[in-house]
Formats: C-alpha cells, sequence, structure tokens
C-alpha cells in the first residue's frame, strides 16, 4: 500500500471510518455536481496581455491556515493587498473521519480579500486514476463556484505542496507559481509518487521559489525559471517586545535565565538536546512554545521545562520579551538540511541572541549573528557565551538583516518576478 494510505486505526477509528466515509464521499460528489450546474460555462478570464501585473491567486496548500504562522501564511496574506486570494486546503476523507470531530470543515473569509476554503478529496488516487479524476472534478467545481462567488478575474495557479499538480492547465491560469520549502520526500507522512509529481510541478512551473538556498541548488536543474527566497519578517510586530508582564502560563518557572523556542515541535527539533540543556542547568527556564506532532517528537517533564502549545501569532512578542536567548534546535538529518526557518529572522527583530544547530542556510548566511553549537555540549557552552557577552554589534546586525527583510519587500519582489512569467508565457503563445 501507498505510504501516504498506511493509516492506523484503532478499532473506534475503523468504525467511523466505515461509517462516515461512504456517505461523505457521495455527499461530496454530489455537491461538486450541483455546484458545476450551478456555475455552468463560467470560466476565469484569461487576462489580457498588455497588463500582465492584473492576476488574483488560487492557492493549493498542504499547510492548513489554522496552522502556526509561517512562510504560507505570510506570503498569501501581503499578496491579498492587490490581489483576491483563496487558499484551499484540501483534506483527506480518510483522514478526517480518522480524527473527526476535531473541527468542522469550512470556508471563510480571514481578511479583505482573503478566504480560506477546506475541500474534501477522495483517497487512494495513488493507486487508482480513477479516484484522481473524481478529486480532479471535485477540486474544479469547488474552487470555480468559490471563485464565482467572489468574483475572481484572471488567475494564476500558486502550489505549496506537488500532490494536486494535475490542476495545471485546467483553471484557465495566466501562470502557474511553486513555492517550495522543503525536501517533502524526506517527511514520512509524504506519498510515495511526492518526487515524481514534484518533478513534473518543477518542469510545469512558470517560476519557481525555493525556500532554501540547498533546495534551490538541489531542485534547479529541474525547472526552468527557479529563484532562492529566504524568508521575510513583520519587523515591527517582533522588534517591540518590551513587555514589562510575565505571561500567565510561565509564572510557576523560578530560573534566572530563559531559552525559547517557538515553532513546531516535531521530528527536526533535537529532542535529546532540549533535555541536555534542562537537565544540566536546572537553575534555567526551557519554554517551548508551539503545537506537538505525537507521533515525532514526545516531549517530557521537568520543573524548569514548560510545554505551552501553540500561541496566537499576534501573542508570539509577549512571550519572546522573556527569553534572554532564542534557540533554534534543530535536529541534523536530510530534513533540516533543506530548511530555512521563518523564525531566524523574527528572533533578529528582537534583538536577542540566537543558539542554533549548524543548519547550512543559518550558517551561510547569518554566521556573523547566530552561535552555533553542533553537540549538546558545543551548544551549551554557546548560550553560556552569549549569557556572558553579547555584543552590540553583532545584535545591531541581526536587527539591521531583519529590517532590510521584510515581508513586504520580499513578496513585491515575488510579484515582479510573476509578472515577467506571464509576459514570457504570452510571448510563447502567440510565437513572439
Amino acid at each position: 500500500m501507498a505510504r501516504d494510505e498506511r493509516l492506523r486505526f484503532t478499532p473506534w477509528q475503523a468504525i467511523k471510518l466505515v461509517l462516515l466515509m461512504p456517505p461523505l464521499a457521495l455527499y461530496v460528489l454530489a455537491k461538486a455536481w450541483v455546484l458545476r450546474l450551478l456555475v455552468g460555462k463560467w470560466r476565469p478570464a484569461a487576462g489580457e496581455a498588455d497588463d500582465p501585473s492584473r492576476w488574483d491567486v488560487v492557492c493549493i496548500s498542504h499547510v492548513n491556515w489554522r496552522h502556526i504562522w509561517q512562510r504560507n501564511h505570510h506570503t498569501m496574506a501581503h499578496l491579498a493587498r492587490r490581489s483576491k486570494v483563496l487558499y484551499i486546503n484540501p483534506v483527506r476523507l480518510d483522514t478526517y473521519c480518522k480524527h473527526t470531530p476535531r473541527h468542522v470543515l469550512r470556508h471563510r473569509r480571514i481578511r479583505e480579500n482573503l478566504w480560506h476554503c477546506e475541500l474534501f478529496v477522495l483517497p487512494f488516487e495513488t493507486r487508482s486514476p480513477i479516484f484522481q479524476r473524481l478529486n480532479l472534478f471535485i477540486l474544479q467545481a469547488r474552487i470555480r463556484y468559490r471563485m464565482w462567488r467572489h468574483g475572481f478575474g484572471p488567475i494564476i495557479l500558486w502550489f505549496y505542496f506537488p500532490s494536486q499538480r494535475w490542476l495545471v492547465g485546467r483553471m484557465n491560469e495566466r501562470a502557474v507559481v511553486y513555492d517550495i520549502q522543503d525536501e517533502y520526500t524526506q517527511f514520512r507522512w509524504a506519498p510515495f509518487d511526492t518526487a515524481e509529481k514534484e518533478q513534473q510541478m518543477l518542469a510545469e512551473a512558470d517560476v519557481v521559489f525555493a525556500g532554501t538556498d540547498a533546495l534551490y541548488e538541489r531542485k534547479r536543474p529541474l525547472a526552468r525559471n527557479i529563484h532562492f527566497f529566504g524568508c521575510g519578517v513583520d519587523f515591527d510586530h517582533f522588534n517591540t517586545v518590551y513587555y514589562r508582564d510575565k505571561p500567565r502560563d510561565l509564572h510557576r518557572l523560578r530560573g534566572n535565565v530563559t531559552l525559547g523556542y517557538f515553532g513546531l515541535l516535531d521530528e527536526r527539533i533535537d529532542r535529546d538536546l532540549l533535555f541536555y540543556l534542562a537537565r544540566e542547568r536546572p537553575e534555567w527556564n526551557l519554554v517551548l512554545i508551539g503545537p506537538v506532532n505525537w507521533s515525532a517528537f514526545k516531549p517530557f517533564t521537568a520543573p524548569n521545562v514548560a510545554f505551552t502549545d501553540a500561541k496566537l501569532y499576534k501573542d508570539l512578542p509577549r512571550y519572546l520579551a522573556v527569553f534572554d536567548i532564542c534557540l533554534m534546535p534543530f535536529a541534523m538529518n536530510d530534513l533540516t538540511r533543506h530548511i530555512n526557518p521563518t523564525k531566524a529572522l523574527e528572533y533578529f527583530a528582537s534583538g536577542k541572541p540566537v543558539v542554533s544547530t549548524p543548519i547550512p542556510d543559518m550558517v551561510k548566511y547569518y554566521s556573523d549573528v547566530i552561535y552555533f553549537g553542533a553537540t549538546p555540549e558545543e551548544f551549551l557552552a554557546q548560550c553560556e557565551r552569549c549569557l556572558a557577552d553579547f555584543p552590540a554589534a553583532r545584535r545591531e546586525r541581526g536587527i539591521q538583516l531583519a529590517r532590510e527583510r521584510s515581508w513586504q519587500s520580499v513578496v513585491g519582489t515575488m510579484r515582479k518576478l510573476i509578472d515577467e512569467a506571464i509576459v514570457r508565457r504570452g510571448r510563447m503563445k502567440t510565437g513572439g
């Protein structure tokens, strides 16, 4: 069975699957038929050749908008300042049935010009072309209906994961964008055909944005128009971290130094390193903020450790203000060799010292700001080093980098490259 279909079910989850999935599948297909009839022959306009900057966005993402804020959220939020954005999360029926009633899938308006839409898709498309064609029908019908309802004009298709690449060429899009942030084939949850679909996506996309330098170098031979874009930062949001009150859920911590991390806790995080820090320095606090992937990371208990779960993006500066040292405790493996963490620049904007394991992109671009430790002993030594002496020049360099790399600047440059790709695509169609 395909890797993405090896879902493990408890007896109760198996019962829910048997009872819920067939009627839900019929409902999804019936609704798609109704919406297709309602929309009729409407299609998004192809756009005018003399105005390549006029386009709205249909974004297909594996990262739910409810998830902790990262590159996807920032990019789409800034694009929505000038374009309408429909952020689509395909949700597999079997996965939903396994975890229901976690939440109800819905369509909601996030802010002006930005909508989030969770859509059911059928499982088993990696095993049968029939299911792939059904999913294509479902997504086309649902997406076109939402575009019709919200008055979308010419669109670009923006992908964050290659699973739905079969939408390319089916939506009358002006251009196709693939924004790749990780080496997806290394994740345990990735479908077995991810590498094949990604290779096709790289070849088909009019423009590819690679989130790390390592990904850029690795994917460059496969893409015709690829650019490296590291993450940006909302500088003003994270630079204002001068709060006097400690968050209530940290009141029990009594240490005189606080090491802090915010982000997803999964197989990319070095649990043994964190445990070592907590054990060797019981007088220090260790604050870990973010959702836990329980299948890949097992939290531990200690008097000086606080796991706080995810916090709202707007509340992160309040927690960051408590940190004496900001951590990037990534394990050194195939997953982390291709990451460029959003949190690096967010940490820099706060003016706090940052200690990290030697992630390639961090070493290449930020070695004059970040302290690096490859082993637990070296990591602890670097923490003690920056506590003893954090040079003002190093702090100011981090603040300067964060100030220069705003999301507004990053997304603005992306827009220009997309406009150029639309012009090139138009010339190819007309033979010019």
